[in-house]
């Protein structure tokens, strides 16, 4: 596997260095014009050892603080006419390339690159590599300063004390901003909004340690809480699921509650009936020119959305622009929307098959519209706390002790993520995984959102250099790290053909269950005409119209295949073929399931930069921002990726609804 390499920074700003380039201006400071002579030995001689680069910059600003500096300015101006046109325009991108950086305002301005000599000094690297510093954070908690108080008469234990209210920490200084702050008030609510890569995980664990008093970490899976263990190292944090706490409060609730209608507490559960089979069960019927399965689907997808929001009844307006409902009808979808949801809180029997799912998002609107309370656990450390609905933030509102929560709003790839109204804010975007070169991509990226949903500006980690592959063609990708898609389609091609090839491969189990039900669905829709069922295709309704929009979307082999006889035996057998977890070389993933996840090297297929089925602009922004802010050392791009997804973004529609 690769391994990134150290960023070097040049004794000038990126500025400078732009308006050398573009218009030949060459700056007064000796030490700049030597940075500048060096980054052109760097693109007419590229692959500079660091310590040529050293020798390079001390030796050229002996040149410019020489008597002759004027006529040495002068050679440097025609060095740089030299150059090619493109090295002029694009000469910053190929120096980063090199891991050759410049330096930021501050650094230049504070003068870091300066020795007790006046002169360029080595130490200015590290000067510049300030991604993480050390610090010392007092944990003020009233029990300790009370016992100091106490013990004035005793002065070595009082020192002891003091000594243990202390707690030294590494971390950036977005990390000890906020771990100063929250272990200063440990009893108060904190919200921490976080670019990807900026160690939530980290900071969270320093919390999880040495927070006074008991503390228990919330994860949104069970996934997300093994992993936080298995970082923390096991018995020294309690971790629970949300999904736990949401079912002990369902039956504290009950123990509580006075309603007879309550049998025992609801429990979440999966519904393995088709749509039309549901409808059919609960009684559902055609409502107007609509059948009952579509009627259920425009139900499900309305109580979705009022579940994630913090509305009390459900009303028109969940029930999206895709779901319009007629005023004549709109009494009917009303009266079995609420049946559905009272049949999803029926007590079930062992025995009894369920009709209606009922997810983690249902249970915390439910717990929200009783009035019930989450069990005392101490002050709550809330992972990835883009994905809480609502109904959670009101129950974290009546929680009566002190709650932290982390979380990415572009890290929510559907729908808008919820914030807490009370909560002290703070602001974490300085990246300890991904290296400075991609920073500009990121922003870029970012940039195309509709809306701004951080305060502050992504920072790239600045102690390595993420290496940058711009290809042409597919074939040059890697065999390693992370392959990202953006549609379902292309995945199972390459997953064909990394099989076919034998290749050590893995899919991540989201994007493999979501390639597997739409390849089921093409299949039965092709052999018995069955419709299908996965979102992303039910608008075909018949096998000509999925195989027109196969052909129309650039997967004519793929429509070949499933012609020959492409089956569901075929489909077990590419399931069967994939490497043991932990033993793949290639692990092959969808954008929205990308989380979470980080490696050494990550491509992305140009299908990333599309807007497969209709995605909406917001979601195909964030997607793309989730897959590139996986990577540690090598990110691999189409050339013209981030253009595309702009000239995409023109004719595709903004979404942030549920």
């Amino acid at each position: 596997m690769p391994s990134s390499s150290s960023a070097f920074y040049l004794p000038a700003t990126l500025a400078v260095a732009q308006r050398f380039l573009a218009h030949g201006d060459v700056p007064e400071l000796p030490v700049e014009r030597a940075a500048l002579f060096t980054a052109l030995m760097a693109l007419t001689k590229p692959a500079l050892a660091p310590a040529d680069v050293v020798r390079t910059i001390i030796d050229a600003e002996a040149l410019f603080v020489s008597p002759d500096r004027e006529g040495a300015a002068e050679a440097l101006r025609e060095l740089r006419d030299e150059l090619p046109v493109d090295l002029r325009t694009g000469g910053t991108d190929l120096l980063a390339d090199q891991g050759l950086f410049f330096a930021a305002e501050s650094a230049m301005r504070e003068q870091r690159w300066c020795g007790a000599d006046g002169r360029y000094a080595d130490d200015f690297q590290e000067r510049c590599r300030d991604t993480l510093i050390d610090r010392d954070i007092r944990l003020a908690d009233a029990a300790v300063d009370g016992d100091d108080q106490d013990n004035d008469e005793d002065p070595d234990r009082a020192t002891l004390l003091r000594a243990r209210s202390a707690v030294h920490f590494r971390g950036t200084r977005d990390q000890i901003v906020a771990a100063t702050a929250i272990t200063s008030a440990p009893f108060e609510p904190v919200g921490i909004v976080a670019t990807a890569g900026s160690g939530k995980t980290h900071l969270m664990l320093m919390l999880a340690e040495h927070i006074r008093g008991n503390c228990t970490h919330l994860a949104p899976t069970e996934a997300h809480r093994y992993a936080f263990q298995h970082r923390a190292g096991p018995g020294r944090v309690v971790s629970r699921t949300l999904a736990d706490v949401a079912h002990e409060a369902a039956a504290n609730w009950m123990l509580k509650s006075r309603d007879t209608r309550i049998v025992r507490p609801p429990q979440m559960g999966e519904s393995y009936l088709s749509l039309a089979e549901q409808a059919k069960r609960s009684g559902i019927p055609a409502i107007g020119n609509t059948a009952p399965a579509v009627v259920l689907a425009s139900i499900l997808s309305a109580i979705r959305l009022w579940c994630y929001g913090k509305d009390t009844a459900l009303a028109l307006h969940h029930f999206a622009d895709r779901w319009r409902v007629p005023l004549t009808d709109q009494a009917a979808y009303f009266a079995w929307a609420q049946r559905v949801w009272d049949r999803m809180f029926e007590p079930l029997n062992p025995r009894d098959e369920r009709v209606f799912a009922l997810t983690l998002y249902h249970l915390a609107k439910w717990l929200d519209l009783e009035g019930a309370d989450l069990p005392t656990m101490g002050t709550l450390l809330i992972d990835e706390a883009h994905d809480l609905s609502a109904p959670w933030y009101a129950l974290l509102q009546r929680y009566p002790g002190g709650w932290l929560t982390m979380g990415d709003p572009y890290q929510r790839i559907v729908g808008r993520a919820s914030q807490a109204s009370t909560a002290k804010t703070l602001t974490m975007t300085q990246s300890v995984r991904t290296g400075a070169r991609i920073e500009p991509m990121i922003r870029r990226t970012l940039g195309l959102h509709s809306a701004t949903l951080i305060d502050g500006t992504f920072s790239g980690s600045r102690d390595h250099a993420t290496r940058y592959h711009a290809y042409a063609n597919t074939t040059e990708l890697p065999h390693t790290g992370l392959r990202v898609y953006g549609s379902a389609w292309t995945l199972l091609e390459d997953a064909l053909r990394v099989r076919a090839k034998g290749g050590w491969f893995r899919m991540l189990p989201a994007s493999e269950k979501t390639l597997i039900r739409m390849a089921k669905d093409a299949i039965m829709l092709r052999r018995y005409g069955d419709r299908p069922t996965h979102y992303h295709l039910r608008r075909f309704i018949a096998w000509e119209q999925l195989a027109d929009d196969l052909v129309r979307t650039g997967y004519s082999s793929l429509l070949a295949a499933f012609e020959r006889g492409f089956s569901i035996d075929d489909l077990d057998a590419l399931q069967r073929a994939q490497a043991a977890e932990g033993e793949q070389d290639l692990t092959l993933g969808l954008l929205e399931h990308c989380k979470n996840l980080e490696f050494s090297q990550v491509s992305m297929a140009p299908c990333c930069f599309a807007s497969p089925n209709g995605r909406p602009k917001d979601e195909l922004v964030k997607g793309v921002y989730v897959a590139m802010t996986r990577v540690r050392d090598e990110l691999w791009l189409p050339g013209d990726a981030l253009d595309r997804l702009a000239d995409q973004l023109q004719t595709t529609q903004v979404s942030d609804g549920e």
